[in-house]
């Protein structure tokens, strides 16, 4: 994500990734706190490049639980008034994981209107602790999810779908 390199391809600098995963590491305050604290350092520009890092990092599974329940969060509160881009992440991590702490808490995300949201009062912690002992959580049809996504987001070309993401330096890659 981060690179010093001569290509410049970088999502983040080395600072502005150190500062995200800061950000994300703090599991003792409210995730309210967490948000707030992603949108004071990255300015309003600049929130889709910080949380696609975020996305990056969720779908590489480069966080802790913990971790990943705040970056979850600040995914869903950049986006509570808007169709979420980072939905179809939400969605697939909602499918594919085996962890009940991440199926939980996106189902309570997922499910509830951002002003009916008691997550912002509670820690990564909290949260991880909250469905440390389930064992199943019920997903709800996420079918109407996908179809209101998918009529309100404009398709990304095909070949921006496919490129690699620009986490590692290539030192042979030409210069721009």
């Amino acid at each position: 994500m981060a690179s010093d390199g001569a290509s410049g391809a970088s999502l983040l600098s080395a600072s502005e990734l150190n500062q995200l995963l800061t950000i994300l590491k703090v599991s003792d305050r409210p995730l309210g706190d967490v948000a707030t604290q992603f949108q004071r350092v990255f300015q309003k520009a600049d929130h889709f490049r910080a949380a696609c890092a975020v996305c990056i990092l969720l779908e590489d599974d480069l966080l802790t639980v913990a971790q990943r329940v705040a970056g979850f969060f600040v995914l869903t509160e950049l986006y509570r008034s808007d169709t979420n881009p980072f939905l179809p992440v939400f969605l697939e991590t909602l499918e594919k994981t085996t962890l009940m702490v991440e199926k939980g808490f996106l189902v309570q995300l997922l499910t509830s209107p951002p002003s009916n949201r008691d997550a912002a009062h509670k820690t990564a912690a909290a949260v991880v602790a909250e469905f440390a002992s389930v064992t199943h959580v019920d997903v709800p049809e996420l079918g109407a999810l996908r179809s209101v996504y998918s009529t309100t987001v404009p398709p990304v070309p095909q070949m921006a779908a496919v490129e690699v993401r620009p986490i590692v330096f290539d030192p042979v890659a030409p210069a721009d």
